[in-house]
């Protein structure tokens, strides 16, 4: 048989097999769903006559589906397949839905205080969070507020700190920490001043205290700023209130000169 045979039947079979199929059209009866095709010649169908009904066993049975599948498929597909299909199945035990773990804030039966939440292990730290200085760490030492900076206080630092000033505190203290930010012109209670005499002489241990721990209606900011973050804050809420409140005697000679040309 030469190829373009062959390439003939194929078509033929194919053409067959689609006026089979749309031949046979569904119907509804008492048991069921089946297949029902027009009387016509045993000739014309592929082969030979087909029954009056075709029981439709796919959606009933997924595993004979299954197997019609498979044995459509050459012979060397089989074993892989099967093997794939096994695997899938043991994938579906209901014990990956059902796992033996606690959902958060449940409660346990195995502990005795029936919570499923551990408190940390006293004595355990964080890694990568040891703060060996408690200064720096908590803002006091020996339970007195720090009263001198526990960083280098430079430019860099008061840079770092004017802008986390401006992110986190100055939507109620303003810019320039009287007081008057743009949530306070809205409702929100006015926190004080910093350049009350009160706040000028605390040290800047107070600072980073408040912000850890918050004071009024100020919540802590502990979890949003680091302790460095803190401390550069803390340094640029001095450099604001030294801002306010310097001598004329503090200046250099070229800041008086332009204060002098400025109030002529």
């Amino acid at each position: 048989m030469c190829r373009s045979e062959i390439f003939d039947a194929k078509t033929q079979r194919r053409k067959d097999a689609q006026r089979k199929r749309e031949a046979c059209v569904p119907r509804r009866d008492g048991r069921g769903w089946r297949r029902e095709a027009p009387a016509m010649a045993g000739s014309e169908l592929p082969f030979g006559p087909a029954p009056a009904t075709r029981p439709r066993f796919h959606h009933l049975f997924p595993s004979f589906a299954l197997l019609c599948a498979f044995a459509s498929l050459r012979r060397k597909y089989v074993a892989p397949l099967a093997v794939i299909a096994l695997a899938l199945a043991g994938g579906c035990a209901p014990d990956m839905a059902d796992q033996p773990r606690e959902d958060p804030l449940e409660r346990s039966a195995f502990f005795a205080d029936g919570l499923s939440a551990r408190p940390q292990v006293a004595g355990t730290i964080p890694r990568g969070h040891l703060m060996a200085d408690e200064g720096f760490a908590t803002g006091r030492r020996g339970g007195e507020l720090v009263r001198e900076f526990p960083v280098a206080v430079d430019r860099a630092l008061l840079e770092r700190g004017r802008q986390r000033f401006d992110i986190f505190c100055s939507a109620c203290h303003d810019r320039t920490g009287h007081g008057q930010g743009m949530v306070v012109r809205r409702g929100f209670p006015r926190p004080p001043s910093y350049h009350t005499d009160r706040l000028r002489d605390a040290p800047p241990g107070h600072f980073f205290d408040v912000m850890t721990h918050g004071f009024g209606r100020m919540p802590s900011y502990a979890s949003q700023v680091p302790p460095a973050d803190r401390w550069a804050i803390a340094a640029y809420v001095k450099a604001l209130q030294l801002s306010q409140h310097v001598a004329v005697s503090q200046l250099t000679d070229a800041e008086q000169e332009r204060l002098d040309g400025q109030n002529q």
